[in-house]
């Protein structure tokens, strides 16, 4: 269920390494919370046991605080909230959102599973049996290298960010110009509410969670070779990013990324399967974390969380019906020509229409490039601009399983030929 990981901690891999140790020796293969796994003051087998990126305390220091090892990271080394990644138990500003996403990018690395409420928030998590096998490791392992090298390239975001970084095909690029590129889009259809009130649909994720997706995403591809900040070719990659990222001076999402080419355009080559691509179930935003900006009612009501619970369902489905376009044509090695799909699934009562008079021109112009984010990147044709041609594999039973509901509606939109091409 890979979701899009919103902050950058988790892209530091040696503290995430930790925390997976610290997780293990914790909890075994036991279900945990997310306010379980936090650091718990005075405990046994906290993350910062394990973390390489830690400092020592001097002894005197260590009897006062209890502590044996600080986090760098913290603007204090005394901070009660002991550790960036995850908090502590003792104090937490943001509720449980750090430790949350540390348990999410380790899902993401096929590391963790979890369980999510209704709400599509976290109940509880644990380890796979490869999560506990690597957990045993040390980070700078070979056993652990090989495995993170392996899947980081698995997970959905991380592939389209390897496809911007071939497009745009520099050796130096500019963070600010892969950012723009890493989150759901905004699509702008215009909606009436069931308030009365007509407002523009705002689906896209803001600058700055665009901004943090990049920062830990670009980390992932320091440590496995792909970018680095410098222009020389380190001897280790990832032994040179671990002592990059350790430093609380360097940011995870440093300004000028020196690319790889020939790297990046040698994992296309093959057209892998992307085994984790993002989960249906995180192909929009959640309801609860859209701003307000300046779309209020005159009595005061939020109308932007509000569309995305009116509207945010359609949204998703027309999403769902892009990928499973793109899965079968992945396999079929074909093209897809997203103006038919948008002819045909404009009818009327459609589950995959937010605005009749625009749906055709949102989906091939703007709604498609949700692909990129999901793990599905594509390369549109120089003769019609309404067709795509996929650039990786999707697995299409996989989707099938992840909508039901939607997958009979989906595959008869589909079974029209014109659509393939």
């Amino acid at each position: 269920m890979s979701n899009l990981i919103n902050r950058d901690p988790p892209g530091r891999l040696s503290c995430l390494h930790a925390f997976l140790s610290s997780v293990w020796y914790r909890f075994g293969t036991d279900k945990f919370t997310g306010l379980k796994a936090k650091h718990k003051v005075g405990g046994k087998h906290n993350l910062i046991e394990y973390c390489k990126c830690a400092k020592e305390y001097s002894p005197g220091t260590a009897l006062v605080t209890g502590e044996r090892s600080y986090c760098p990271f913290l603007r204090a080394g005394s901070s009660r909230s002991y550790c960036y990644l995850v908090n502590s138990n003792v104090l937490d500003t943001q509720k449980s959102k750090a430790v949350g996403e540390a348990i999410q990018a380790l899902e993401a690395l096929g590391l963790c599973n979890r369980t999510l409420t209704a709400m599509k928030r976290l109940s509880y998590a644990n380890l796979t049996s490869t999560g506990v096998d690597i957990a045993k490791c040390d980070f700078h392992n070979q056993k652990a290298k090989a495995y993170y090298e392996k899947e980081v390239v698995d997970y959905g975001p991380i592939v389209g960010f390897l496809h911007i970084l071939d497009i745009l095909g520099k050796t130096e690029i500019k963070h600010t110009e892969i950012s723009k590129h890493m989150g759901r889009p905004n699509n702008y259809d215009s909606v009436t509410l069931s308030t009365g009130d007509k407002v523009i649909l705002n689906d896209g994720d803001a600058k700055d969670a665009k901004t943090r997706t990049t920062g830990a995403l670009q980390a992932w591809l320091t440590y496995i070779g792909y970018i680095r900040p410098k222009f020389e070719k380190p001897h280790d990659y990832f032994v040179e990013a671990d002592k990059y990222y350790c430093c609380p001076q360097n940011k995870l999402g440093y300004g000028r990324i020196f690319v790889d080419i020939d790297k990046v355009k040698g994992f296309f080559e093959t057209k892998p399967l992307v085994r984790r691509p993002l989960s249906y179930d995180f192909y929009i935003k959640g309801v609860g974390a859209a701003r307000e900006y300046s779309q209020r009612s005159l009595s005061g009501t939020q109308l932007e969380n509000l569309a995305l619970k009116e509207f945010g369902p359609k949204v998703r489905n027309r999403r769902f019906l892009l990928m499973f376009s793109y899965a079968l044509a992945s396999i079929s090695n074909k093209g897809i020509n997203v103006q038919k799909i948008a002819e045909i699934s404009n009818f009327k009562d459609s589950p995959f229409v937010v605005d009749s008079n625009t749906h055709e021109r949102v989906l091939i112009d703007n709604e498609v490039n949700f692909l990129t984010i999901a793990g599905a990147p594509f390369l549109r044709s120089k003769e019609e601009y309404g067709v795509i041609y996929p650039r990786v594999k999707i697995d299409v039973d996989k989707l099938r399983k992840e909508g039901p509901h939607l997958t009979p509606l989906v595959e008869k939109v589909v079974s029209n030929r014109e659509i393939f091409t």
